[in-house]
């Protein structure tokens, strides 16, 4: 629709302006005070609570606190020499483990299937 007299740098700047300032409404909409209530307010078949909600708390749940550090680590760091026998144990307890290149696998227990018993017919 062309209005008399509006050039077209003039109709795109309007039609900027208006997307800006639907967008700008959406958003408001969204930070609004009333999303929380919309809940409470809708039927459980629109997505709204169940009739057996239990009521909202009158004060808000409180936050953690997370910029508060905790307390420094009482243990140390490992000395070398700590560190080369906890190295040892974990070289150690990785060969038990581990079977040998080329060694046979262990051989596992088969169990003997028992037949189902017959029932008297």
């Amino acid at each position: 629709m062309r209005v008399p007299g509006v050039n077209e740098a003039a109709r795109r700047r309007l039609g900027r302006a208006s997307a800006v300032l639907t967008l700008a409404g959406s958003l408001a909409a969204c930070a609004s005070t009333f999303g929380d209530k919309v809940g409470e307010t809708l039927p459980a078949s629109m997505g709204g609570l169940p009739a057996g909600a239990p009521a909202r708390s009158a004060e808000p749940p409180a936050y953690p606190a997370v910029h508060d550090m905790p307390p420094a680590r009482a243990n140390t760091v490992l000395t070398e020499d700590e560190v080369k026998a906890a190295e040892r144990d974990l070289v150690r307890v990785r060969t038990q483990q581990q079977p040998e290149p080329g060694a046979a696998p262990a051989k596992t227990a088969k169990k003997k299937a028992t037949p189902p018993p017959q029932s008297a017919q």
